[in-house]
């Protein structure tokens, strides 16, 4: 019977057949059909009778095209193993991280490694592919199809999955490397990393496509991989909203900067470069306080001394005579937010916050936009100031282009660029017109607000005192009068205190141990926690060579230790070591040692002991061969005499 096609559906109708997407044609004048797949060439031949069937079994879809998506029409079976390939990988990962993200590079080895084994998969993806593929997944509408090559290209040639997976895999390691290769010299390694795998030359795309398959990437991603997470995260920004105060000292922010000028002290003897510590009162722009260091870092001391200078009333004639204006900015701020450096997250400087009353707040390192203010003033404190100043050599990747070092042109002492900064901040940065702030100075902004929202901290004279670095040091003297030595140097106290303290703790039985803290920029002065009391004890450099305000760094450049460990080698001359006198003494002395040293004969006579041994082996063998009452008595033939004669032996 023939079974029109009109009683299954109409004819050139978009079909499902089996799961597969097609389309389902009547043949004229026979009782069968034609299924054709899109892009394939091969027919399928089926009865009308099948197709009946088929159709009321539901294994024959008929798809209405106002609900198809164009490329839902294109996959094939083939298509549809390699999704499902695709994502047993992708799905392995969103099992083992259910809190999202598809982990590091172990993790994802060991993923692939995984399924490759579950699947017995020839040609498992590589990192950088398999975590595209979770990254279209997790992000596109298509999901895992959006991985697929479209079908509807009408090129003449194209690559397949294969050749291009490969291609990715050598711009993974080849292009996204810290060292930055050009594209040039990661295709030529794909060439010959595909010839020695595969060897077919022929079937490679050209450069184009190859540079082409790079542009495709993320962004981000390629960023990241060639110049590291600080420029990516910086690529990342995005700036959705500005920051707004309402008033002075409502936020503040704190940074340090490295200036490539080098310091000497008053003999010319290099120190080390500047590195510059300061805070930026957001609302007014203006600036608080500075702490110079000399030499690279953050340290704690460093942090807090900036702090204290920022929290106290300063005058700023003391490191300048030549300024004009006043510098009145002090007080205690709401909150204050810095990065995550070790000078600024150390314990010391948090409890030098929290006892102060302040809420501090950390951004993230290498997050500059977070801070936005204090960069810019660095920014602006380097164009405006730094470049005018003898000996500054630029920034530290314009060093090579120089024609003498840091060290070299270095001409400048550490108080003489305290002198030009502090005039610099207080006659000229804060009495220049700012834009951000509608044309007014931040000195006039500061004053207009002073009475209202400065609050100077309760304790003034701990503040002065911190110091950000500490140690254990023993309380030298058997009276403690000694004081303690901290990095080679004496320090002690002329009232008498530390040393009450040393005696009361030996009194007791306790070590003489006390927690004393210390900055390298100052080492004029120490402080000695008293631990029953919670007094800060102030001890005094006992070494006359140091004077009050005197660094670590121009201590040790201008009184240089010559006797330590690592400058041990040849001292003076013995002139005793021939002296005849020495040597006739010394050979008497070993002659005495070799007499004294010598074994002494045995003191026991051998008679004696051989009588005493006989005596005994005797008295045991009478004992032996004494007859017992109930035994029969032996005569003397009975007597064994090869065993006495064993038994003397013994």
């Amino acid at each position: 019977m023939n079974i029109s096609l009109r009683k299954i559906g109409p004819a050139g109708a978009k079909v499902k057949y089996h799961g597969v997407q097609g389309t389902l044609l009547n043949v004229a004048g026979d009782d069968s059909y034609v299924f054709v797949r899109p892009g394939a060439h091969e027919k399928l031949l089926v009865a009308a009778n099948v197709i009946q069937a088929d159709a009321i079994n539901n294994k024959l879809l008929f798809i209405d095209q106002r609900k198809l998506a164009a490329s839902d029409m294109d996959y094939s079976i083939e298509q549809k193993i390699e999704i499902d390939r695709r994502r047993a990988y992708v799905q392995r990962i969103m099992t083992l991280r259910p809190q999202g993200g598809c982990g590091g590079v172990n993790f994802i080895k060991a993923v692939i490694a995984l399924v490759k084994r579950e699947l017995n998969d020839d040609n498992p993806p590589s990192r950088s592919t398999l975590i595209r593929w979770y990254q279209k997944a997790e992000g596109h509408v298509a999901g895992l199809y959006a991985t697929l090559r479209n079908s509807k290209r009408n090129r003449g040639s194209y690559y397949d999955g294969d050749i291009r997976d490969f291609a990715l895999a050598c711009i993974d390691n080849y292009y996204l490397c810290l060292s930055r290769p050009s594209i040039q010299s990661a295709y030529d390694c794909f060439v010959e990393e595909y010839e020695e795998h595969v060897g077919n030359r022929d079937e490679l795309p050209c450069y184009a496509t190859f540079a082409l398959w790079i542009k495709e990437l993320p962004a981000i991603d390629i960023i990241h991989a060639r110049e590291g997470k600080r420029t990516a995260r910086a690529a990342m920004r995005n700036n959705t909203s500005q920051l707004f105060t309402n008033h002075i000292l409502q936020r503040v922010e704190a940074d340090a900067v490295n200036l490539t000028l080098g310091l000497i002290d008053d003999d010319g003897n290099y120190l080390g470069p500047a590195t510059i510590f300061a805070l930026i009162d957001c609302h007014s722009r203006a600036i608080l306080g500075y702490k110079l260091q000399i030499g690279r870092g953050e340290s704690a001391s460093s942090v807090i001394e900036s702090y204290a200078h920022a929290l106290l009333e300063k005058d700023p004639a003391i490191k300048c005579p030549e300024v004009i204006n006043t510098w009145p900015m002090c007080g205690v701020f709401e909150t204050l937010v810095s990065d995550g450096g070790p000078g600024y997250t150390a314990l010391t400087t948090q409890h030098f916050l929290m006892s102060a009353g302040i809420d501090p707040q950390l951004a993230q390192t290498g997050c500059g936009w977070k801070k936005p203010f204090i960069e810019r003033f660095f920014f602006t404190l380097r164009i405006q100031l730094a470049c005018t100043l003898p000996g500054y050599c630029g920034k530290f990747k314009d060093q090579r282009e120089l024609d003498a070092t840091m060290r070299e042109q270095a001409c400048m002492t550490p108080d003489e660029l305290e002198n030009v900064l502090t005039q610099w901040i207080v006659d000229e940065y804060h009495q220049a017109p700012h834009k951000g702030l509608g044309n007014h100075t931040p000195y006039n902004v500061w004053q207009s607000q002073a009475m209202l929202h400065v609050m100077l901290p309760a304790n003034a004279d701990d503040i002065k005192r911190a110091k950000g670095d500490f140690t254990y040091r023993k309380i030298n003297g058997d009276a403690s009068q000694s004081g303690v030595v901290n990095n080679h140097l004496s320090y002690n106290d002329p009232n008498g205190r530390l040393k009450e303290i040393g005696m009361q703790m030996r009194q007791r039985g306790d070590e003489a141990s006390v927690k004393v803290s210390y900055s390298n920029n100052d080492i004029s002065t120490v402080n000695v926690l008293d631990e029953e009391t919670g007094e800060l004890i102030e001890l005094h450099c006992t070494d006359p060579r140091v004077n009050v305000g005197m660094s670590r760094a121009e201590f040790d450049v201008a009184f240089p230790r010559i006797n330590s460990y690592k400058d041990k080698g040849f001292g003076h001359s013995r002139a005793t070591r021939n002296n005849k006198a020495v040597q006739s003494a010394r050979e008497l002395h070993l002659n005495k040692m070799k007499e004294a040293c010598k074994k002494k004969p045995a003191t026991t006579k051998i008679e004696e002991l051989t009588e005493l041994l006989n005596c005994s082996s005797t008295m045991k063998l009478a004992e032996k061969h004494v007859p017992d009452e109930h035994s029969s008595t032996q005569t003397g033939d009975d007597i064994d005499f090869n065993d006495m004669e064993a038994h003397a032996d013994a």
